[in-house]
């Protein structure tokens, strides 16, 4: 299925979404978003109303659970252990994920490392329901993403309550039932007859791209004097400790973790702008819209041959090339500081412009998106038998030739007919590897070797027509 805005899905308008503060979701995929607990402690949305109550009950009965238990495997230690265990509910949409709009959850090692923590701190004297969520953003193998479907779980039925609600009231015909605890909501039926869960604006918070550094970054800005005694701990300027060096800290230390509470129940969360959408996490989409309907291109699959397919792929290269260089999408690449935006917004951009364009067009080829946590691989197929694989990249990515060389070493192994390109953005900041990218690339096609295709483009802002004048 293309990509699709949930209200386009709907068939309401984005403005009816909006009133009443629902995220206008993209379906299909994963949305870079985590549910904040922060920001849901203190919301004042009328099913979420005892939302603190409930995270803190559920917290609670898992402490005593753990002081109750007189060792590991016992049976309170056991009952405890799958309390700490969570699924992402269906059809939340939120997390990491591109190709599947479902969450991994918290299984039973993540939930081994957080009893485990737990009864460390517990020993201490802290018996602050929230430490579990502190714990998270510390714990290995931990990051927002999780932190969210533990959210989710523990309030499933608010948000069912909430999108039934709001499905009644903008009278969405399509619906699914989904019964939990005994309790029938209606939601809005999804393309895969599954239930979609609207989540509100207010609570959600853009995930963090770098992991697992993030967790730490997401914990320090919560409050100045937490922040400051871990820079002091860790001289951060200068080191980005492991997670195992911030628990070896945190975890022996009452005051730290009594402040980090503490900091943590009080702090009031950021609230992102949607309608700004500053970090490009949801715009992409629309940006792909507008450039492909305002650039249109007359796409052709000529003959079902692997030649054909290749053809295609440098029409959408091509295509996209012209709406960064000529019609100013290069402007969408940087923040408002004039830094780069993380290389995911242009992966996910050109991503969906592809995608535009082949529906425009009805061509019947495959498009699959292998993204999860590392690059959007963008594979057009035909067949069983014929891959095209385009991945894209910035140019100041401190791994771009990296990335060329891994695509070089599948051509060897695989004598298989597929081809790939490597789409490089070029874009302000560092970008040392790309005059290497270049010469091997180019020393390759001379000696007649199989290998990726390599295309460039620019994005590097330009000066107003003013100013190149003078």
């Amino acid at each position: 299925m293309a990509l699709l805005r949930l209200n386009d899905y709907l068939g309401v308008s984005d403005s009816s979404l909006a009133k009443y503060g629902v995220m206008n979701a993209i379906i299909t995929v994963d949305n870079q978003f985590f549910i904040e607990p922060r920001l849901l402690l203190h919301t004042r949305i009328p099913f979420f109303a005892d939302a603190a109550s409930k995270i803190e009950a559920y917290f609670s009965r898992v402490i005593s659970l753990i002081e109750a238990s007189k060792g590991v495997r016992d049976m309170q230690w056991l009952a405890a252990h799958r309390l700490l265990q969570f699924r992402e509910p269906q059809g939340f949409a939120l997390g990491y994920g591109v190709h599947r709009p479902d969450g991994r959850g918290v299984g039973p090692t993540l939930a081994s490392g957080l009893i485990r923590d737990a009864n460390q701190i517990l020993k201490l004297g802290v018996e602050d329901p929230l430490l579990f969520e502190v714990l998270e953003l510390f714990g290995e193998g931990f990051g927002p993403d999780l932190i969210s479907d533990t959210q989710a779980s523990i309030l499933e039925e608010n948000f069912l309550a909430y999108s039934q609600d709001v499905a009644n009231r903008l009278k969405v015909s399509r619906r699914t039932t989904r019964v939990i605890n005994s309790r029938s909501y209606s939601l809005p039926s999804g393309p895969d007859a599954r239930g979609i869960v609207l989540v509100p604006q207010e609570i959600l918070t853009p995930l963090p791209i770098e992991m697992p550094w993030e967790s730490i970054e997401y914990a320090t800005a919560m409050d100045i004097s937490v922040r400051k005694q871990l820079s002091e701990l860790f001289t951060l300027a200068a080191k980005k400790p492991r997670k195992s060096e911030i628990t070896r800290v945190l975890y022996p230390n009452r005051r730290v973790m009594e402040r980090l509470l503490k900091s943590f129940r009080e702090s009031g969360g950021s609230k992102y702008d949607f309608e700004q959408d500053p970090l490009g996490v949801l715009k992409w989409f629309e940006l792909a819209v507008e450039s492909a309907r305002g650039n249109p291109v007359e796409l052709k699959l000529e003959s079902q041959t692997p030649e054909s397919l290749v053809v295609v792929v440098n029409q959408l290269i091509s295509k996209f090339s012209q709406n960064v260089q000529e019609n100013g999408l290069w402007k969408e690449f940087y923040r408002e500081d004039g830094r780069p935006k993380h290389e995911r917004f242009g992966q996910l951009l050109f991503y969906a412009i592809a995608d535009a364009y082949c529906d425009a067009n009805n061509l019947d080829i495959s498009r699959e998106s292998n993204g999860g946590n590392g690059p959007v691989d963008f594979k057009l197929s035909q067949g069983a038998t014929f891959k095209y694989l385009v991945e894209m990249k910035l140019s100041c990515n401190p791994k771009l030739l990296d990335g060329y060389t891994v695509q070089l070493d599948a051509y060897a192994a695989s004598e298989k007919t597929q081809r790939s390109a490597l789409v490089v953005v070029k874009v302000n900041g560092k970008g040392q590897q790309l005059e290497q990218l270049i010469a091997l690339n180019k020393n390759l096609a001379r000696e007649g070797k199989r290998c990726p295709d390599l295309h460039i483009i620019d994005a590097v802002p330009r000066q107003s027509a003013s100013k190149r004048k003078r």
